[in-house]
């Protein structure tokens, strides 16, 4: 009883901790973790506080809606292809810190981070260093625009987007500075190894981009006003809705191409794969080999155990065959019971090869299931290109005719089309 209640207490006691801290490390510093994060976040939070109390603000209708504009802002995240994400409350930040000033800046960017703890449940001190974390990477753009702002021609005409461009800079090199700091003690990395992959290792597909978009976000609103702060906004939501409506096609498409029981390739992969990269790369002559891979046995384990034993026994010869394959190669279910390796850059030995792998992988990993050990073989035929024909169509019928010779000889062999 007591160890189970201590057990109890410290579930709860995690609970609690996770409710307060997000770690995505090793967290065995979590003391120095909660150290580092506590004390950004006061810094950062008087900082602003004592900005907001002294500073200067636009007109009310200005000042709400970057507000709201903001608050929105935290919660709309634009994934990029490359895996980076443009967040639509940094342009605008920006917009507000070269147009207004810091306090209308810190009040796009605070209220939104500390909203996350209520209506995305993240954890609390998280919320409180990431509202401290913006609050003092907008202090230090502001210094960056007040010292920049005092040299002739770069407050405004051209020179202005010099001086958007190093705030921008600055914003963002503070900004992923401060989180470095948490990611290093976090996942114990040295600081300066955790600040290049964050700043630019991991963003470096798309960190023009993003200051683009920064530096739209200020000069538009300085020039239009609260219409620039709308389209910039607009704009971005724009991106968001194509990358959702691009992602969506993607995945539908996969779905179309992707086998239900097994989730490998199927055939209709397999056909528009003929269609188009076997159609290019065969006019580049790259060599490329088609291994068909037959179950032998698979009726007998469906009539004598059930079909939901043939199930399984194809779903553990599908994991053995992603296992088997390289990296390039392509694993399609053809049919019930037959399998097509698209081998790229594979000629007919380096096809045989990985055939005579899928068998030996096979009698390695024999498949269990209910405490019963169920029996198969595979037939194995192997068709290559050039070599036994330019046509992708009829590879696989020669592939499948070579499976068919193996069959005939007992099964569990690998035969080429040389034998036809």
């Amino acid at each position: 009883m007591s160890r189970k209640f201590g057990a109890g207490n410290r579930r709860k006691e995690w609970r609690a901790l996770n409710r307060l801290l997000e770690t995505y490390g090793t967290g065995r510093k979590t003391r120095i973790l909660v150290t580092y994060l506590s004390v950004s976040a006061t810094l950062g939070l008087v900082a602003a506080a004592r900005s907001l109390t002294t500073g200067t603000y636009p007109e009310i209708s200005e000042l709400l809606l970057l507000a709201l504009l903001g608050f929105a802002g935290h919660h709309i995240q634009v994934a990029l292809p490359q895996g980076t994400f443009i967040s639509l409350c940094d342009p605008l930040a920006l917009a507000a810190l070269w147009c207004f000033g810091l306090p209308s800046a810190l009040l796009v960017l605070v209220p939104g981070s500390l909203a996350l703890f209520f209506t995305k449940k993240k954890a609390l001190l998280n919320c409180l260093f990431n509202a401290g974390q913006f609050s003092l990477s907008a202090i230090g753009a502001a210094s960056a625009v007040s010292l920049l702002r005092r040299v002739p021609g770069l407050a405004d005409g051209p020179g202005s987007v010099f001086s958007v461009a190093a705030m921008s800079l600055v914003f963002d090199a503070v900004n992923n500075g401060l989180v470095a700091g948490a990611v290093a003690l976090d996942q114990e990395l040295p600081w300066r190894d955790a600040f290049l992959r964050m700043w630019y290792t991991d963003r470096k597909n798309s960190l023009v981009f993003l200051h683009f978009v920064n530096m739209t976000g200020a000069l538009l609103t300085f020039y239009m006003g609260e219409a620039g702060a709308l389209f910039v906004a607009a704009g971005i939501l724009a991106l968001w809705a194509q990358l959702q409506f691009e992602r969506e096609f993607a995945r539908k498409a996969h779905e179309a191409q992707t086998d239900g029981l097994t989730g490998l390739l199927n055939v209709r992969y397999l056909d528009n794969w003929m269609g188009s990269e076997f159609t290019r790369l065969a006019k580049r002559d790259q060599t490329c080999s088609l291994v068909f891979v037959d179950v032998d046995g698979l009726k007998q384990v469906n009539d004598t155990y059930g079909h939901d034993a043939g199930d399984a026994l194809l779903v553990h010869l599908a994991g053995i065959l992603r296992t088997v394959t390289r990296a390039e190669d392509r694993v399609v279910r053809y049919g019930g019971d037959e399998f097509v390796l698209i081998c790229l850059k594979a000629d007919q030995q380096d096809a045989v090869r990985i055939g005579q792998r899928v068998l030996d992988a096979v009698k390695r990993q024999p498949l269990v299931h209910e405490g019963r050990t169920l029996t198969y073989g595979l037939s194995i035929g192997v068709a290559s290109f050039p070599k036994h024909s330019a046509y992708g169509q009829d590879l696989v019928r020669m592939a499948d005719k070579a499976m068919y010779l193996a069959k005939k000889q007992g099964g569990n062999i690998v035969f080429t089309a040389d034998s036809l």
